[in-house]
């Protein structure tokens, strides 16, 4: 019977076995030798998934392969070449890739074969060696069959498909002249993930769609080497798969044919998904860097013994070891014990002999020498293998350096040492306690092991050792519990900052798990800050504090700023009316009457200002004497009415018939009593009430200030003596004013010794001023007094000199002065004051004090010194009117001081004095 048969095998170094494509090829070859050794046809091909099972124990030598084919052809493999000229096919093959061998077969039968054998050089990188490949089939004899050539090349091509179906190899063939590729089957196609209807790309778009543009650059290299000649192609790289642009591994070989057209080059290939391999191998190579990383970061270097040739080879990792003797590591095993220290050689060598002949377990520590002098702590351990027979092979083990530790060790013993000594002397308490649970598993309690002496200072708990916090501090709170509970469970250190309320403090806790977690013990740190915790809310209560009042500086400047510039408007206003209309007398009577009460009011501010200043500043001094308060109040009253009456409000006076007398400064009572009164005025709508009434009350007296006014938020009360509040314009019932009156009122109050509080139902409710003043007996009544000295009317021959650098000031004070019959003459800085006198002798001078160059201090005791001036009248005119300035400008030769502005009565009066103060001096 006519058989067809074509074998195909390698006789050579085969892959590794672990590669899956190599082993299924010669598991296919190996079944194509069998089947023509037993003249029957071969089996059929099962699945992929079945011969890969299949070969996984299978391993081909070369020599069982050899020898089924020297049995099939019934001659050695060698007589397919020249076996005299080896060298000489061995070279071309090196030179060329391969070499095309004709040689006439046959059978072990007698059966004539023909074939061919192609000798390649394999190039894989763990071989060098040479391949056979051979190409055999049998002549046909029946009728009608198609020539041998024929049907040897169909019977081939199948062959080669079913083998690179069976590896999952793509085949592809690459016009290199053209730059035109052809896939040869569908395999190609799965493998970019794309569909068998579509066109194989270029070269050029191969690479740019499909290759990882990290890898192009090589791709390219490989491909023109091989369409070159120069090498085949072997290339191992990164692709994309199908339209979710999957990352593959793929490997391409291929080989350089002539082509049917002289010149033609065609590089024809195979293709193969390596993915899983790549993976395995990333895997490796990550899974061995751990490996060594964890060996080099531990100082660990793994040895075997050769137990019967008596040496030791210790693996790259030891010259991470620092400094240990390199006989120790590698050598003689005599060498290797010869390094360990004398006292503890036989010990080691005894602990190595046991573990060979006992139980295969071999542990050692002792020490070594070092290269860098001295010795290293070291911990040997292994284990033995043996022979079937139970002869000991080997001793395989690791060298740990534990120098580190010993050192730490030691270190550790003179730290606890100092550990005690610190536990004894620091400042900070210190408690070593267990955590009780309840049945729940609930914290309920916790019991003191040990304390420092520090302890009983920070907690004031005496002899706590051996006993419960409840015991010692019944009501301790539960968040302790839980927080400490929480440590010894939990393992995790605490810091916080709580307060013990049985014990009454605060303290700044750190909290560790000590020991084992089953004993439940918790080392805490503690400082007690009871002290710093008040320091601390005293500092917030401050800020807050701070923060507020900055609130209402800030309110109160804007205020400020608001309340100058009302009485500035009218002012400048009216200076344009005199300008345009200074003719018309009822007009400039009005102008002034309003300028004045602006003036006025502008004035009023100034002095609050200053007053308030002063006051915080504690440089206001009283004046105390006597005074009726009863008649303080109805001047009051009567200077006050025009307003009342302007507001169209009803003023009740409910006084005692009984004198009211207190020791006081009447100027301030007056300011007290005015700022209460003014407010009521504001804050009444037209037609309001207002009512003040005063009695005596156990040695006080008691004056109250009421109206039916907007009335005072009860939240609101505390506030309203704070300095720059305005409860009303909150209210939105801004009526002016820089919301320090009633602070005023309230220092000035507790200056006399007294008291004021404020009392309101709430908005639109009115409300009511009460201040306290301690009472006063009624003084004796006073002698008689000089009679007031006359004052001189008549011609005012009187000379005044007027020093200001402000001009407008100084010019309109000497004009105002000669409307009233004095002659003036005004200089602007204390030089030209004092030349101008030497001419002028004048009869009084006005100076300011803050002027230029000779301020007003240094003028009056220049004037006092000139020649002719011993008699003249120096009056201080100046915006400085505390008691200090009042006193430096006495001590200066001043005999009066007046505040900036003066009102013109007050000037006129004074200067109408001025004939008898000269007669008297």
């Amino acid at each position: 019977m006519d058989k067809r048969l074509a074998l195909l095998t390698s006789i050579a170094e085969l892959k590794s076995s672990h590669d899956e494509a190599a082993a299924m090829l010669s598991r296919i070859m190996l079944n194509a030798i069998r089947a023509a050794r037993d003249e029957e046809e071969a089996p059929p091909l099962k699945s992929v998934r079945q011969y890969r099972k299949a070969i996984k124990d299978l391993k081909i030598q070369c020599l069982q392969v050899e020898m089924i084919l020297a049995e099939i052809v019934g001659k050695p493999w060698s007589v397919l070449f020249d076996i005299a000229r080896p060298s000489q096919w061995l070279e071309q093959a090196r030179r060329h890739g391969k070499l095309l061998l004709d040689a006439p077969l046959q059978s072990r039968s007698g059966r004539a074969l023909t074939g061919a054998a192609t000798l390649y050089r394999l190039e894989e990188a763990e071989h060098s060696g040479f391949g056979l490949i051979v190409n055999m089939s049998a002549p046909a004899h029946a009728a009608g069959l198609a020539a041998p050539d024929d049907l040897r090349l169909r019977d081939t091509q199948q062959r080669a498909e079913l083998a690179t179906d069976a590896a999952g190899l793509g085949i592809w063939m690459w016009d290199a002249e053209n730059d035109k590729g052809f896939w040869e089957n569908e395999r190609m196609y799965e493998l970019f993930g794309l569909p068998s209807n579509c066109e194989p790309l270029s070269a050029g778009r191969f690479q740019s769609d499909l290759a990882h543009p990290d890898d192009i650059l090589a791709l390219r290299d490989a491909l023109a080497r091989c369409a070159e000649g120069r090498s085949r192609l072997h290339y191992e790289g990164r692709f994309y798969r199908g339209a979710e642009r999957e990352l593959r591994w793929l490997e391409l070989r291929g080989e350089l044919r002539a082509g049917d057209a002289p010149g033609q080059r065609r590089v024809i290939g195979t293709a193969a998904d390596i993915t899983d391999r790549k993976c395995a191998q990333a895997a490796l190579l990550e899974a061995q860097a751990r490996i060594d990383a964890i060996l080099m970061a531990g100082e660990i270097a793994t040895w075997t013994i050769d137990i019967p040739r008596q040496v030791i080879r210790t693996d790259q990792h030891a010259g991470e070891l620092p400094g240990i003797a390199e006989s120790h590591l590698s050598g003689t095993l005599e060498a290797h014990l010869g390094a360990v220290h004398e006292a503890e050689r036989s010990a080691v060598a005894m602990q190595m002999e046991n573990a060979i002949h006992g139980d295969g377990r071999y542990q050692a520590a002792y020490r070594v020498r070092s290269t860098r002098g001295g010795l290293r702590h070291v911990i040997a351990r292994g284990r033995v293998e043996y022979a079937e027979d139970g002869t000991p092979l080997r001793l395989t083990g690791a060298l740990i350096d534990v120098t580190r530790q010993k050192h730490a060790e030691a270190a550790l013993q003179v730290s606890q040492e100092r550990y005690r000594t610190l536990f004894e002397s620091i400042d900070e308490g210190f408690c070593l306690i267990e955590m009780l649970f309840d049945r729940n598993g609930k914290p309920c309690d916790y019991r003191f092991l040990e304390t420092n002496p520090a302890f009983e200072k920070h907690t004031g708990l005496v002899n706590a050792v051996g006993k419960t916090i409840l015991e010692l501090a019944p009501g301790q709170d539960q968040h302790w519990f839980d927080k400490y509970g929480q440590v010894a469970m939990s393992g995790q250190p605490l810091r916080f900052i709580d307060e013990s309320t049985p014990l009454r403090r605060w303290f700044d806790v750190h909290a560790s798990r000590f020991g084992a977690p089953a004993n439940r013990h918790v080392a805490v740190l503690f400082n007690d800050i009871t002290a710093r915790r008040r320091a601390e809310e005293d500092l917030k209560h401050a800020a807050a504090e701070l923060a507020e009042s900055d609130r209402r500086k800030t309110q109160f400047l804007a205020t400020l700023a608001h309340e100058l510039r009302n009485p500035l408007a009218p002012i400048r206003t009216g200076l344009d009316i005199m300008r345009i209309n200074g003719g018309n007398a009822a007009a400039m009577e009005r102008v002034q009457g309003i300028m004045q009460r602006q003036i006025t009011q502008m004035a009023r501010l100034i002095d609050d200002l200053l007053d308030i200043s002063r006051i915080n500043s504690g440089k206001v001094v009283l004046q105390r004497e006597a005074i009726d308060l009863r008649e303080t109040l109805s001047a009051l009253v009567e200077t006050m009415q025009p307003q009342i009456d302007a507001a169209g409000h009803m003023l009740s006076l409910k006084l005692p018939r009984e004198p009211m007398p207190i020791d006081a400064d009447a100027t301030r009572i007056t300011q007290i009593f005015g700022n209460l009164l003014n407010n009521a005025i504001k804050y009444t709508p037209k037609g309001g009430r207002i009512l003040i009434s005063a009695r005596r009350l156990d040695g006080q007296m008691e004056v109250s200030v009421a109206d039916t006014g907007v009335g005072i938020p009860r939240d609101a009360l505390d506030q309203v003596f704070e300095m720059f509040t305005q409860v009303s314009r909150n209210m939105g019932q801004a009526q002016g004013g820089l919301g320090i009156g009633l602070s005023l009122v309230r220092s000035l109050v507790e200056m006399h010794g007294g008291t004021v509080r404020a009392d309101s139902e709430g908005a639109e409710m009115g409300s009511t001023f009460t201040v306290v003043l301690p009472a006063r007996q009624p003084a004796a009544a006073p002698g008689n007094t000089a009679p007031a000295a006359p004052v001189i009317t008549g011609p005012k021959p009187v000379r005044v000199l007027v020093a200001d650098d402000n001009r407008d000031a100084a010019l309109t004070l000497a004009e105002l002065l000669e409307l009233h019959g004095y002659s003036t003459a005004v200089a602007h800085d204390g030089y030209q004051a004092v030349a101008l006198a030497r001419s002028f002798a004048p009869d009084v001078a006005f100076l300011d004090i803050g002027m230029p160059g000779l301020d007003g201090y240094a003028t009056a005791g220049a004037l006092r010194q000139t020649e002719g001036m011993a008699h003249l009248m120096l009056v201080a005119l100046t915006g400085w009117a505390a008691a200090e300035d009042r006193e430096r400008s006495a001590l200066a030769g001043f005999n009066v001081h007046l505040k900036k502005p003066v009102d013109t009565d007050t000037l006129l009066d004074l200067l109408a004095k001025l004939p008898l103060q000269r007669d008297a001096a």
